[in-house]
């Protein structure tokens, strides 16, 4: 007789252990490590849950299940993956279930749903109710519904209360079900009618001058599917081109009658390919050379390596020449970037060389284009695999068929950083450890790199290259700080501009030059203050001062987007004197409007960008000189290079300096210099104007100079000193609760539980500067641990402590938040 088989599986839930069931005859074969199964669970749930062992050992508790059924003729997941969950749910102290749901799309796991069928048996229709009538009547005509797309109510009657009426009765019966939607096989795409040569392409565009959207249509294909003595027939998304145009279909349905483009539906990775090089990238500068050079050469000891390279130096020219040497190799690159919507040139330059086998996955991508995106990255067949994928921290997740290369462009971005939900894992990290687990190499990118980054470099845990000089020798700006403090002093301001900055844009306006302004606080003003008795209107539900947004006259909460009328008079002393105080992105709009109405200025922060593609109409706008003045938030940071811009201002500086953050400084030295590397890179000298009240501030210092070296010197000092990354580890644990005297007594048991292992290591319990958030107070409990310090008995320790508190009195309704590495 053969043995029984078992299977321990993840469950996408907040629970730190893996489920064992047993494993039916009829299943034994096709149960395997990685696949999907769905399971049992409680009295009546069904999960889609992920086999992570198969084995025969049977467990010792009464009442194992059985697994109903096995999804995946072939397992999902790869053996690589697995591993990669186990390191990221041990090291960032979560449960497997928690990476399962971060790392799969919504589609591939669904939860079990309540279908009612109707009892063909069922005889007493007259006896039911008007309600409960038309319920049954409404389950007949479709015979299986589920239960959430009933109406809510019928005839008033809540309609959970009639379904029960109804099963009790036996006209309907109530059954579990998992649906595994199916992904459409075919995709409609365009492609060019045939090779036309460049006579040809200048002769069709300028036929089409009378139907601009049609032109559009057609240079915008060009664009994405790049040429260059003769247009590629290679296919593009219908939707994609459409919506990158900014077209109708109805254009496109008329190019289409004239012959110019053809419609054909395809298999998802069924695409026309050369070897997936579009068109070879251009040749390297000296300096780009030698640093590609360098590359390939530690790639042969190291599997990290830092590319340190001034603003506008040409590291992503390299980037390109190195996914092409791993494309031929047959190998897969992940090229992660902080933020796809603010990046579309970079994706319209991979596109450029690699269309066919590239893929960008991201958030916005729909649930069934992410599934179609995972399977085509796992993709047996070369021919019909994703070679290269853009995408945000999330696509570390993606199941890799062989992936060779891992790009981190701008790797200090905080964007790689999951705060919230689990697992709280940095990108750049987790990438590493991807990387060593298909033996491929990863080279972190940046301009001003992270301390700890640019300390393992130095160290030799990661090799190290360097790019010095700008591309092609253009000039770095001119940076000039003005004393605000001083300038008011004078009255020399203009609400919040300084004459240098009003000067700068006058002149570079009579020049149709263009001018960004940033400051890194959206809202008309950051608060409302009664002159009379100091009043300050806050949220009700965090501990946050309300912002003003003058364009709907409404007070907001930016945590929980509670919103509120501005009063007419002070409620608490009835005076009519409400001011705003501080300034954001709004403001700065409206008042730059004042000082030079002929410009046409524009804002670009989260309140203008909620729409889906208006971030990239901005951008469009402002690279094609329609927009004169652009202000925006961080947002701007990530913006490309733009020719016509040559006056960049940093307004208040001081509010980017003065943060009781450890790396506060840093943020502030990259955000400034980030700021500054927007300005014009050709070889007219651009100026960039910052305004603080403390112009004699280091970093501001270090900014002016662009020294990065002593900026990192300045750093690394006092890190060693205080011991704080990169010289200990950092793990924050963070406790809410909705009764703050509850969450002082919890707080300070689980503080004294850690001091007994952590001694002086252990600071607060404290509030955090935002003390409640949506009604819950909290407090942060920070652990030093010591480099020399066994991590993994560490963590133990904490998670015993926890596990601890949230066994006492009052601490069923705690919730406790762990992050490894909150920086």
């Amino acid at each position: 007789m053969q043995n029984a088989l078992y299977a321990d599986v993840i469950l996408p839930l907040a629970v730190k252990r893996t489920f064992t069931y047993l494993i039916p005859a009829k299943l034994a074969e096709i149960a395997r490590t990685g696949s999907r199964a769905i399971v049992p669970f409680g009295k009546k749930k069904l999960y889609t849950g992920i086999i992570v062992k198969v084995h025969n050992r049977r467990p010792s508790f009464a009442g194992l299940k059985e697994l109903n059924d096995i999804i995946d003729d072939s397992p999902l997941l790869t053996e690589e993956q697995l591993k990669f969950w186990e390191w990221m749910a041990g090291y960032y102290m979560c449960s497997p279930g928690e990476v399962m749901k971060a790392a799969l799309p919504s589609g591939l796991y669904p939860e079990s749903e309540t279908i009612l069928e109707p009892d063909s048996s069922f005889t007493g229709m007259a006896l039911l109710d008007d309600a409960s009538a038309n319920l049954l009547d409404i389950i007949k005509k479709r015979k299986h519904i589920g239960l959430k797309n009933l109406p809510p109510a019928i005839h008033g009657i809540n309609t959970i209360k009639l379904v029960n009426s109804l099963i009790l009765s036996k006209a309907v019966t109530a059954v579990e079900s998992v649906g595994i939607k199916s992904v459409k096989s075919t995709e409609k795409y365009i492609i060019a009618a045939r090779k036309f040569t460049p006579g040809e392409l200048k002769e069709i565009i300028e036929s089409l001058k009378k139907a601009p959207r049609q032109q559009e249509l057609l240079k915008t294909y060009l664009r994405i599917t790049g040429y260059i003595k003769e247009v590629n027939i290679l296919p593009v998304k219908k939707e994609n081109l459409i919506k990158e145009a900014g077209a109708l279909a109805s254009s496109l349905t008329s190019l289409i009658n004239k012959g110019i483009f053809l419609q054909v539906e395809m298999e998802q990775g069924e695409l026309f390919r050369d070897d997936g090089l579009v068109n070879t990238p251009e040749p390297l500068s000296e300096a780009q050379s030698d640093v590609y050079r360098k590359i390939k050469e530690i790639a042969t000891q190291k599997n990290v390596i830092l590319l340190y390279g001034v603003t506008s130096s040409g590291k992503k020219q390299i980037y390109m020449h190195l996914i092409k040497d791993c494309l031929e190799k047959g190998r897969q690159v992940l090229y992660l970037l902080p933020e796809i919507t603010l990046t579309t040139r970079i994706i319209e330059r991979v596109k450029k060389y690699f269309s066919s086998v590239t893929e960008v996955y991201h958030s916005g991508v729909s649930g069934n284009e992410k599934i179609k995106i995972w399977k085509r990255a796992a993709e047996e067949d070369k021919e019909k695999r994703a070679g290269v994928i853009l995408g945000v921290r999330s696509s570390i997740f993606l199941p890799f068929r062989s992936l060779g290369l891992i790009i981190v462009d701008e790797e200090h971005d905080a964007s790689y950083k999951q705060d919230d939900p689990a697992p709280r894992y940095n990108a750049r990290d987790s990438a590493i450890i991807l990387a060593s687990l298909h033996s491929a190499v990863t080279i972190l990118g940046s301009s001003m790199p992270s301390v700890e980054s640019y300390h393992n470099a130095l160290i030799g845990k990661y090799g190290l290259t360097e790019l010095t000089e700008r591309f092609g020798m253009s000039k770095m700006p001119e940076i000039i700080i003005v004393n605000t403090r001083e300038a008011y002093r004078k009255k020399l301001m203009i609400s919040h501009f300084s004459p240098q900055l009003i000067e700068a844009i006058e002149e570079a306006l009579g020049r149709n030059e263009q001018i960004m302004l940033f400051r890194n606080r959206r809202g008309f003003a950051s608060y409302l203050e009664c002159r009379e008795c100091g009043w300050i209107p806050v949220c009700d539900r965090c501990a946050v001062n309300l912002t003003y947004h003058k364009g709907t006259n409404k007070m907001i909460c930016h945590y929980c987007g509670y919103t509120s009328n501005v009063p007419p008079i002070c409620p608490s002393c009835g005076s009519l004197s409400i001011e705003t105080r501080s300034f954001g992105t709004e403001k700065i709009e409206d008042e730059i409007k004042i000082i030079f109405p002929e410009a046409v200025v524009a804002r670009m922060d989260l309140d203008t960008t909620r729409r889906g593609d208006s971030i990239n109409m901005i951008m469009r706008d402002f690279e094609a000189g329609h927009i004169d003045i652009l202000v925006g938030t961080q947002m701007i940071l990530k913006a490309l290079d733009f020719e016509n811009l040559t006056v960049v201002g940093i307004l208040n500086a001081d509010s980017l300096l003065n943060y009781p953050d450890f790396r506060a400084n840093e943020k502030a030295f990259q955000m400034m210099t980030q700021v500054c590397g927007r300005a014009r890179r050709g070889h007219k000298r651009s100026k960039v104007i910052i305004q603080a009240a403390d112009p004699w501030h280091k970093i501001l210092q270090y900014v002016i100079r662009n020294d990065y070296q002593a900026f990192y010197e300045s750093q690394i000092e006092e890190r060693k000193t205080f011991n704080y990354p990169p010289f200990s580890r950092l793990i924050k644990i963070t406790l809410k609760h909705k009764d703050r005297n509850i969450l002082n007594d919890i707080s300070d048991y689980l503080g004294s539980l850690l001091r007994k292992h952590f001694g002086i290591n252990v600071l607060g319990p404290e509030f955090p500067i935002i003390p409640m958030i949506q009604q819950w107070h909290l407090k942060v409990i920070l652990v030093k641990i010591e480099k020399e310090k066994p991590l993994l008995q560490a963590k133990e320790l904490i998670q015993k402590s926890v596990d601890t508190t949230l066994s006492m009195k009052g601490a069923s309704l705690l919730r406790i938040a762990i992050d490894v590495d909150p920086y």
